[in-house]
């Protein structure tokens, strides 16, 4: 008796293996009903003829392609995406299908307009404090200071007359996409207004806690101003920005110093000798237990405008005469 061993084609099993390569993003199903009769076929072919596999057939991804084709499957490429969005319809759909998504659904639909007024309100806000650094209203906290706060109100419920027109509004599909894109970023950028806003509410917080010393006469150290203690000067340019370690001196050219004491809190400033600047203003302060100061660009709630020039040359304009004392 002779045993015969029937020995693959290498033919075949290089053809078949680019194949099943080029339907490997395939589920493993679909892949196996396509390559069920395939390496029959291709050994078929070879029985028949000599001539490569590639000629008769073409290129093994070609074939494959084919086999997609012929079976309604897509393409390689978009097959993971059309997993993709079948699970995620299938979540959405699991999720519409909870009892409390309807009643969250009708709420979110009444609160809507409180959403729109919300959103130009944001947007005020970011465009005016966040990127154009303007101040808060002291008497109405939560507006901006557009000028004075009445105009920063007015200015806000001219924004949410618009919003509310566009929220009325019947968008199409791109529409809604858009706006939904729009209602996104304001709700992200609405975290650096709050943090603006709770700084201004802080620091009138610590301005009304503040206790106020009368002093029967003038002490002999310090600034005074007004009969009051200077606890900080906050020097501004003529352009009406704020300067920081700004260094004063008085009219003898002694440097201006409030004689507030030792704080460990306190940022010291020094100079290139190394000696304590104690005239560097405005005072920074570091957050208890580090060395970081959380706000150093933080001034008083105050309107700096800008200053007009005037000449400064000898005889330009007429003034009073004036006698200064030589130093």
């Amino acid at each position: 008796m002779v045993n015969t061993v029937t020995t693959a084609d290498p033919r075949v099993e290089t053809y078949f293996a680019g194949v099943a390569a080029s339907l490997g993003d395939l589920p493993r199903a679909d892949r196996e009903d396509l390559l069920e009769e395939v390496r029959e076929h291709l050994g078929d072919l070879v029985r028949e003829s000599d001539a490569p596999l590639t000629v008769r057939l073409g290129e093994p991804e070609a074939y494959a392609a084919e086999l997609r084709a012929s079976a309604g499957l897509p393409p390689r490429g978009r097959t993971s995406r059309v997993a993709v969005t079948r699970t995620l319809g299938t979540a959405r759909d699991a999720l519409m299908g909870q009892p409390w998504v309807r009643p969250a659904r009708e709420f979110l639909t009444s609160v809507r307009p409180l959403w729109w007024v919300a959103r130009a309100w944001l947007l005020v806000t970011v465009v005016f404090v966040v990127l154009l650094n303007a101040q808060w209203s002291s008497h109405l906290p939560v507006v901006p200071r557009l000028w004075s706060g009445p105009i920063g109100v007015l200015v806000v419920l001219a924004a949410s007359v618009v919003s509310i027109q566009v929220g009325r509004h019947s968008w199409g599909p791109r529409g809604r996409r858009a706006m939904a894109g729009v209602n996104v970023v304001l709700a992200i950028a609405a975290l650096p207004v709050l943090s603006s806003l709770a700084d201004a509410t802080q620091f009138r917080l610590q301005r009304s806690a503040m206790v106020v010393q009368y002093y029967p006469q003038v002490p002999q150290q310090g600034v005074v101003s007004q009969g009051e203690p200077v606890h900080n000067i906050y020097p501004y340019d003529a352009a009406g920005h704020l300067l920081t370690d700004v260094r004063l001196y008085d009219d003898n050219g002694r440097p201006l110093d409030l004689h507030l004491g030792y704080d460990p809190n306190r940022r010291a400033v020094f100079d290139r000798t190394g000696q304590l600047a104690t005239n560097a203003f405005p005072l920074r302060y570091f957050e208890p237990g580090t060395r970081v100061v959380a706000h150093p660009a933080a001034g008083p709630q105050v309107v700096a405008p800008p200053l007009v020039p005037q000449p400064m040359r000898a005889g330009a304009t007429p003034s009073p005469s004036v006698t200064t004392p030589a130093h």
